[in-house]
């Protein structure tokens, strides 16, 4: 199963673009640095530590969550969102709110290996792993030419 990172594009399945704008252009005051990123890193290493509770779930590589638990992880992420800008992402019917609570709950139930992650893809060259790093390889060649075996010594 692939593990990879929440991408700002992911976050246009539970939000309409002229949310992420606005939220964005509200969010931050001048001098401020852009508050996307740090959400999604917060929920990515919330969402891993749910998968690193329970003991037969592998962990993928570091800021990368399970395909399986994008939905969750991004139905968390909206809240969170609407928190920095004070109501300007709407949720009239608290569905957003809920869709947050079902995504706890997923998580809960990871956490107590109630549902299974798949395992995670093997690193790819020089990606680091959970728990190990692939290193390039280097081979010597033999020299072509010694102290010995030069003419005139």
């Amino acid at each position: 199963m692939a593990w990879r990172a929440i991408l700002e594009s992911d976050l246009l399945t539970r939000l309409s673009g002229s949310e992420l704008s606005g939220f964005r252009a509200a969010a931050k005051a001048p001098g401020q640095i852009d508050p996307m990123q740090p959400i999604i890193d917060q929920i990515t290493d919330l969402v891993r530590g749910y998968v690193a509770a329970c003991a037969d779930n592998p962990l993928g590589i570091d800021g990368t969550i399970p395909d399986e638990l994008m939905g969750p992880a991004i139905d968390l992420i909206v809240p969170e969102m609407s928190k920095r800008c004070a109501g300007l992402i709407l949720d009239p019917k608290g569905l957003r709110e809920k869709a947050a609570d079902t995504a706890m709950s997923i998580l809960r139930d990871v956490a107590s290996c109630d549902f299974t992650i798949e395992i995670a893809d093997p690193p790819g060259d020089g990606e680091l792993g959970s728990d190990r790093m692939t290193l390039p390889s280097i081979c010597a060649r033999a020299p072509m030419f010694g102290r010995y075996l030069s003419d005139g010594v």
